[in-house]
């Protein structure tokens, strides 16, 4: 027996080193695993991400060519998804999405609460995801902390802030906008629930080429908020999904209720 529990803490003793470095997040301050920011050196085997996964703050601004960025996915676990952002050549951004909660006090203890609240994320089939999310100043960088409300996927993510021509589109809270003085028609099964934000649904087409249709299907969480929104407008309308999950942020009913409802505007 002595001989097996000294075995036992001989094994202990040879891994716990190999468990501390498992342990240690990708996502640091100081940048994403082995790199620091502003680097031009690239993960080993890393892949063009998939455009069509929405992140937050993926999105830029650029005046020039050399602005837009190259975003790579950087070899990890099967449950995370890293993405590494190059502008010009260097190491600007950094996303980590895991199916669990992810450590945040090294970044919450490096900077300044910025704003807190309801932000758009990534969903499957088309849908995007509203989550609750916290924003950091780092001084040089900022960072932000996004949890689902409808899974247990979270986004730790680490964003440059504008150098020269080059700026991060970033994440807006979601809440409602522009009341437009034109009613607009609703219909679906869902109208009960949304009609109190009449006016804000009109004014997310108020722009947009007349007439007009957006086809809307939300669902609403365990605890009756809205959780998943996906949208189909019959002419172009850039940020819609944005502005309707913005216009009904506040929006309650039974848990887990699914349902549709359509917005029209003629003139």
């Amino acid at each position: 027996m002595p001989v097996m529990f000294s075995l036992l803490r001989f094994l202990l003793l040879l891994f716990a080193p190999l468990s501390v470095a498992w342990a240690e997040p990708w996502l640091l301050p100081s940048g994403p695993g082995e790199f620091t920011w502003d680097t031009d050196l690239q993960p080993l085997d890393a892949i063009p991400r998939r455009m069509d996964y929405f992140l937050p703050d993926a999105r830029y601004v650029g005046r020039n060519v050399s602005d837009k960025p190259v975003d790579l996915i950087a070899p990890g676990p099967r449950d995370e998804l890293r993405v590494v952002r190059y502008v010009a050549g260097r190491l600007t951004s950094a996303w980590l999405a895991r199916e669990e909660a992810t450590e945040t006090n090294r970044f919450a203890a490096a900077g300044s609460l910025e704003w807190k609240g309801p932000v758009l994320g990534p969903a499957d089939d088309g849908w995007r995801a509203v989550g609750e999310a916290i924003s950091w100043n780092l001084g040089s960088r900022t960072a932000l902390y996004w949890r689902d409300r409808g899974s247990p996927r979270t986004i730790l993510l680490s964003r440059g802030v504008s150098r020269g021509t080059y700026a991060v589109r970033r994440a807006e809270v979601l809440q409602p906008g522009y009341s437009s003085k034109v009613s607009a028609r609703l219909t679906g099964p869902m109208r009960k629930y949304v009609k109190t934000w009449k006016k804000h649904l009109s004014g997310c087409l108020e722009y947009n080429p007349k007439p007009i249709e957006a086809k809307v299907q939300i669902r609403l969480d365990g605890q009756g908020r809205l959780s998943r929104i996906k949208a189909d407008t019959t002419q172009t309308a850039p940020d819609i999904v944005q502005c309707l999950a913005g216009a009904i942020i506040d929006v309650s009913g039974p848990p887990n209720l699914e349902g549709r409802f359509e917005v029209y505007r003629f003139h």
